[in-house]
């Protein structure tokens, strides 16, 4: 996707390399290939995906500090990278606090965890730091104007190794060493380079939900939901069939103006026989495949056609719940301590209890506020990209306790919040024109990049390039 302008504009050298690199480390990061990389251990002192990442952002960082200072005439075009610091100031703080809360009282309460290194006192830090230089990469130019399809090579890159380990499974999971075998929490359940399940399909519909475009049906789009879902499918992931569902809601309940008369029936008649080619052609073919073989995945298969339950009577995650509770009410106010979930037998898989449980009241707010303010923003500057991205990760803390480790979401939900800056910005002339300013009015103190071509002609190129 490009950004408007009055006049076709190609990117600076400097700017397309920034492109470039930037892409790489979306797709390395976004489909959790940093943990594969760093279970192999072939870079030897740059394994670590914390060294990996800041190698690569600390470098954008010093050029877009260094440009943004040599600016001091100012004609460097507007929002840029540092400023999406600014536009996205209510978010940061909220996770600014969440972090806060994690290293005071969270630190020194009686159940934190202080002795292995400091790793899970840095989890929150660490995840501050990726989403703020996330939030800095959406503003560089070349992300501004081809995001979707930097989101759509890796959505690419996603669906295919998922695929690949439906028809092989344990391609990825088998190429590691014994020692770092934990890497895939189910190495027999097809999950590509993101190692778990659950993740690869989390991953795989937040990607998906940003690259589509909610004003229209299209068919190219509506092909992409169909192979997110066979992708979904594959990974065998409950949550991740709840959330495909959602998606597809999402979509068509944002499309739903140009879905009237004809293009109704067809579209309820296409819905109809989607569900039915899933139950009667794709899940009998699913079950033919070795990723299926086995107990679980016939269990989850006759989950799937209606022959089972969706929730088993004796599920261990519904005990998990009472038993988190009740660690709760020892410490409700302040909580046990950071890391305190990870020295209980089983994790909470529920990213609010374990929030309570770690960090008590203050903590469960504070995440809480973290989505309550994109979701404020989105709203404002109707996205609904972000809106659904935000629902998703509502929903998937239900099931997940491990969202703020997921490198995928982090980077996600600060392009989005980045993307949705820009976007604002150019429907803003076009509602003041027809007297629409409400929720589209531009950042306080932003220019808006749709300027004049008058304008942008007595700009620098090179510094506009930057």
């Amino acid at each position: 996707m490009t950004l408007r302008s009055d006049r076709p504009e190609r990117l600076h050298a400097l700017d397309a390399l920034i492109g470039v690199w930037l892409t790489l480390i979306y797709v390395v990061y976004l489909t959790h290939a940093d943990m594969w990389i760093a279970a192999t251990a072939w870079l030897g002192w740059f394994e670590q995906p914390t060294r990996i990442f800041l190698m690569g952002a600390l470098p954008l960082a010093a050029i877009w500090t260094a440009c943004r200072l040599a600016d001091r005439a100012g004609r460097i075009p507007r929002p840029g990278p540092l400023d999406m610091l600014e536009a996205n100031r209510p978010v940061l703080l909220a996770f600014a606090c969440l972090c806060a809360i994690s290293l005071l009282p969270g630190a020194v309460l009686p159940g934190a965890v202080v002795d292995d290194g400091g790793t899970q006192l840095m989890v929150l830090p660490y995840a501050f730091v990726v989403f703020t230089f996330g939030l800095m990469f959406g503003g560089a130019v070349a992300v501004r104007r081809h995001w979707r399809r930097i989101l759509l090579m890796t959505w690419l890159v996603t669906v295919t190794s998922v695929l690949v380990e439906l028809f092989r499974p344990r391609t990825f999971s088998g190429l590691l060493p014994a020692v770092n075998a934990d890497w895939a929490t189910d190495a027999d359940r097809p999950a590509g380079l993101m190692g778990d399940a659950n993740t690869a399909a989390f991953i795989m519909l937040g990607l998906t939900l940003l690259i589509l475009r909610y004003d229209r049906l299209r068919w190219p789009e509506v092909g992409l939901l169909a192979m997110t879902l066979l992708a979904v499918l594959a990974t065998q992931s409950r949550g991740g069939l709840l959330l495909t569902a959602m998606v597809v809601a999402g979509y068509l309940y944002h499309c739903r103006a140009v879905i009237r008369g004809p293009a109704l029936t067809a579209a309820l008649l296409g819905g109809l026989a989607a569900v039915a080619g899933v139950v009667l052609v794709v899940l009998p073919l699913l079950a033919n495949l070795a990723a299926f073989s086995d107990w679980e995945g016939q269990r989850r298969l006759e989950m799937l056609t209606f022959q089972g339950a969706f929730v088993e009577r004796d599920e261990s995650r519904l005990g998990l719940a009472s038993s988190y509770l009740a660690a709760i009410e020892e410490a409700v106010w302040l909580g046990h301590g950071t890391g305190y979930m990870r020295t209980r037998p089983i994790g909470s898989h529920n990213m609010y209890l374990r929030q309570w449980v770690d960090n008590g009241v203050p903590g469960l707010l504070a995440y809480l506020a973290l989505l309550g303010a994109g979701t404020l923003l989105f709203w404002q500057r109707r996205f609904p990209g972000g809106l659904m991205l935000i629902l998703l990760a509502t929903v998937q803390g239900l099931f997940s306790h491990t969202l703020l480790e997921s490198r995928g979401l982090l980077l996600l939900y600060a392009l989005a919040l980045a993307v949705s800056v820009v976007d604002a910005g150019q429907r803003a002339p076009e509602a003041a024109a027809t007297g629409a300013v409400g929720l589209l009015r531009p950042e306080p103190g932003l220019r808006s990049s749709t300027t004049s071509g008058a304008t942008r002609r007595q700009s620098s190129p090179r510094l506009e390039a930057r």
